[in-house]
């Protein structure tokens, strides 16, 4: 858990950019490395998604858009920098100012388990990332780039649209299958 935790200490002392949680520190607390970050005063976007739903009311097409973009921007720029997030999701993504609305910024966290490549064409092997936003690729056990973070972002912004995961399953096996072989559930 140490190495994790310098690591993503690490990839977030690399990045710097506006919708990207700000690294602030980091320092060891009775043997264990704590880092210190921005803080994301709207919480994360799984809760928001989770608020709406119980609501009844959905993101519209500005805040959908929103959001989507300064994903896009802040992707790009880890991309850019050769690392692969490997666990885009909604709970690793921090709202920050307004709620919702034009003012909301959004930033992208919790690079735990992000990989620094060696070159833009270099592919990632392990499977790890959060099963709902896998892509086929992990899935069918092949090796993977940074596409397969553009997999996850487009599973993230259908759980933004529809405020549920394109693919349900009660065990990964049923999700890998789904996943590989069907189309989203609405």
């Amino acid at each position: 858990e140490l190495r994790k935790a310098a690591q993503e200490a690490d990839v977030l002392r690399k990045l710097s950019h506006p919708n990207i949680i700000s690294y602030i520190s980091s320092f060891l607390e009775a043997g264990k490395l704590c880092i210190v970050t921005e803080y994301a005063d709207g919480g994360d976007l799984g809760d928001a998604i989770k608020r709406r739903s119980d609501n009844g009311a959905g993101f519209d097409d500005d805040e959908i858009m929103n959001m989507f973009v300064q994903l896009c921007l802040a992707l790009h720029h880890v991309h850019f920098h050769q690392i692969i997030h490997r666990d885009l999701k909604a709970k690793n993504v921090f709202l920050t100012g307004a709620a919702s609305g034009p003012d909301m910024t959004v930033k992208l966290g919790d690079f735990g388990i992000a990989r620094m490549m060696s070159s833009s064409g270099s592919l990632a092997e392990t499977q790890i990332g959060t099963p709902y936003y896998l892509s086929p690729e992990i899935y069918e056990d092949k090796p993977y780039g940074k596409k397969s973070d553009i997999w996850s972002l487009g599973v993230l912004l259908y759980e933004v649209i529809a405020l549920e995961l394109p693919f349900k399953a009660s065990n990964i096996a049923a999700l890998a299958r789904k996943v590989l072989g069907e189309a989203p559930s609405r």
